[in-house]
């Protein structure tokens, strides 16, 4: 963990950021909206020339509006010059490094919008409905109704049956998801050998695996810097 720790994340916008200042960023561009969903996806592609690097890119879509990216590149000493020269090794420490990325972010990322909770789970003030927005997309009411809604914005129903929180379970104030990890392979080319072997790995770190052409955080945000 100690490559994400160390050094830097680059951002267009923000520049050079650490890790925790990448996590601040995200909440931040969250609280602009917090009424959107959210997609955090990561994922990774790597050089093939003389100094292999490894930019592992975290990108937060807005859903519907854009979003925004923050990369890390990672450097690897020239004593792994041979094993990385070998194009398979190369993709599965693609897949490894976003694996990893991915799980500090399910933990420390989920601490932080933990930590706002408060500021949203409060008793609805001035007739207004006070909604909670949940990790993976459920999201629940208070008891008073939605206002009616005339400019366009998504319009709430009362949900009907909805989930109650467990007794200590705390609600979420926004509504996103960290499910999707992004594979530079695809059926076309060398790399459709490992589909069956990347995808496999992923799974078994907890995410789902996207490929070509649906994996554009890899393919296209970190190809862009590799």
């Amino acid at each position: 963990m100690d490559k994400f720790l160390k050094g830097y994340f680059y951002n267009p916008t923000r520049g050079n950021l650490k890790i925790k200042e990448v996590m601040e960023e995200m909440l931040s561009y969250m609280k602009e909206k917090p009424e959107k969903f959210y997609d955090i996806i990561v994922g990774c592609d790597s050089s093939s020339g003389e100094k292999f690097n490894f930019p592992v890119a975290v990108v937060i879509l807005r859903v519907g509006e854009g979003g925004r990216f923050f990369l890390k590149k990672i450097n690897y000493p020239p004593s792994l010059r041979k094993k990385f020269s070998n194009w398979k090794m190369r993709v599965l420490e693609e897949v490894l490094l976003s694996c990893e990325l991915a799980l500090f972010l399910r933990e420390n990322f989920e601490k932080k919008i933990k930590s706002e909770s408060n500021a949203f789970d409060k008793k609805p003030e001035g007739g207004r409905e006070n909604w909670v927005f949940s990790r993976g997309g459920n999201r629940e009411a208070e008891s008073r109704p939605p206002e009616p809604q005339g400019s366009g914005e998504l319009s709430e129903a009362s949900p009907k049956g909805k989930r109650q929180p467990k007794a200590g379970e705390a609600k979420q104030p926004f509504n996103y998801q960290l499910r999707y990890i992004h594979a530079d392979i695809g059926e076309h080319g060398q790399t459709r050998d490992m589909i069956k072997e990347v995808t496999g790995l992923i799974r078994g770190n907890g995410f789902e695996p996207k490929i070509k052409p649906e994996s554009y955080v890899a393919s296209t945000v970190a190809d862009r810097y590799s």
